[in-house]
C-alpha cells in the first residue's frame, strides 16, 4: 500500500487500510488518466550487448543508431550513411558473433508515398563502422526489415522486408537470405508462395504481416 501511495504523490492519491489491494490499483489508475500524457522524442525499437565487449551496448532507435562503450552510462550517435538526409529508423539489430552484429533500417521513414528506403548493414568492430549489405531490394522498392541470424550458423542471416507504405494486406515485400554474415542476400520469393494449409486471415505467405 505504501509502494501504491508513492506511485502518484502529486495527485494526491492515498491508500486507506479499508480497501484491499485491486480497489488501490483501480483507484491509481483513474487518478493517473486525469493527468499529462507522457512525451517522448525517442523510441528503441531494440536493444544488444556485445558478446565480445559487455560495455558496449547498441541501441536501435526512431532516431538512429547509439552506441554505449561504457556499459549503457551514456550514449553517442553512429553515423550510418545511408544516402537520405534524415535519421534512419533502425528497427532491428542481431549479433553475428563476436564483435560482428547486423542491423536493418529505414533510410527514408518518415515518407508516405514510394518507397521508405529500407535497408540492411553489417559492423564487424562492435557497431562503431557500418557496411551496407548488397541484395536486399525490389522494384517496387523496400520498407520496414526485422533481420534474424540463424542460432546454428551464425553466417545465415534472414532478412523480412515488408513492402513501403502498403495499401493492403498483401505488404511482404519478400525474404531475403544470407549465407555469408549478411555481406549479401539473396530474394526467396516468398510473397508468392501459398501455404498448404490455409486460413481465414491469410492464405498467402505475401499477406504474413497482415497490415502490420
Amino acid at each position: 500500500r505504501l509502494r501504491l501511495s508513492m506511485l502518484l504523490p502529486n495527485w494526491g492519491l492515498r491508500i486507506t487500510t479499508v480497501e484491499n489491494t485491486q480497489e488501490a490499483l483501480e483507484r491509481m489508475r483513474s487518478a493517473a488518466n486525469q493527468g499529462p500524457q507522457w512525451a517522448f522524442t525517442t523510441v528503441i525499437a531494440d536493444l544488444i550487448v556485445s558478446p565480445s565487449s559487455p560495455s558496449t551496448v547498441l541501441a536501435a532507435t526512431n532516431a538512429g543508431l547509439f552506441r554505449s562503450i561504457d556499459g549503457g552510462a551514456s550514449f553517442s550517435k553512429v553515423t550510418i550513411a545511408t544516402g537520405q538526409t534524415v535519421d534512419p529508423t533502425v528497427w532491428s539489430i542481431d549479433s553475428l558473433g563476436g564483435s560482428s552484429f547486423v542491423l536493418s533500417l529505414e533510410a527514408n521513414p518518415t515518407v508516405t508515398t514510394g518507397t521508405t528506403d529500407g535497408q540492411v548493414w553489417i559492423s564487424s568492430d562492435n557497431g562503431a563502422t557500418w557496411t551496407r549489405a548488397s541484395g536486399v531490394t525490389k522494384t517496387s522498392g523496400v520498407g520496414r526489415i526485422t533481420v534474424a541470424v540463424a542460432p546454428s550458423n551464425r553466417q545465415v542471416v534472414y532478412a523480412m522486408a515488408a513492402v513501403p507504405n502498403a495499401t493492403s494486406t498483401a505488404d511482404l515485400a519478400d525474404i531475403f537470405k544470407s549465407t555469408n554474415g549478411g555481406a549479401a542476400f539473396t530474394a526467396l520469393g516468398a510473397a508468392t508462395k501459398s501455404y498448404v494449409n490455409t486460413n481465414a486471415e491469410s492464405s498467402s505467405v505475401g499477406s504474413i504481416l497482415y497490415g502490420q
